[in-house]
């Protein structure tokens, strides 16, 4: 082999070496850089925002319940598990936090359902009606089994009203 050669393979040989001593720091520097940042991630969980946490707990209340349900329903159900709703009308709160997430949809009559339901044919829990929708009462000892209504008042609160059993007239 000519001395030219070897001469240009020597130099070809620190090249690559030094390129792999350099790819060789650079490897550390990004194994020191992921040990840190998963150190930290694993320490400071950012914490959830209240308005985050409710939101994530109404679709876990939705996904359980699988219903559509009005605001009302929902602050009720929030009130159970321990989330505080502020505001000076915290349905109308409840309301607007199910209008800004995506995962939630209205479907009607001021009920709302999970987006992802997309029409699906769910009905509402027993005594969950909305705006005058009742189902046909049924004969219990010639009386009408009592209903409850959610209705909206003009400045957008649901006040449930349960109407008296009657009686069931026979024609």
């Amino acid at each position: 082999m000519p001395i030219m050669d070897t001469k240009k393979l020597k130099q070809a040989l620190v090249r690559i070496e030094r390129e792999r001593d350099r790819l060789h720091e650079l490897s550390d520097h990004f194994r020191h850089v992921i040990e840190y940042l998963e150190e930290e991630s694993d320490s400071e969980a950012l914490p959830l925002t209240p308005g985050k946490e409710m939101d994530n707990a109404m679709e876990r209340i939705f996904e359980s319940d699988h219903t559509y349900m009005h605001p009302k329903i929902m602050l009720d159900k929030l009130t159970e598990i321990g989330i505080k709703v502020p505001g000076e009308n915290p349905t109308n709160n409840t309301r607007s936090h199910l209008s800004l997430d995506d995962r939630f949809e209205p479907v009607g009559n001021g009920l709302w359902g999970l987006s992802k339901w997309e029409g699906a044919d769910l009905r509402t829990k027993d005594a969950q009606l909305v705006q005058g929708t009742q189902p046909a009462p049924h004969s219990n000892n010639g009386r009408a089994n009592p209903t409850a209504y959610y209705i909206t008042d003009i400045t957008g609160q649901a006040v449930a009203v349960e109407l008296e059993a009657l009686p069931v007239e026979e024609e």
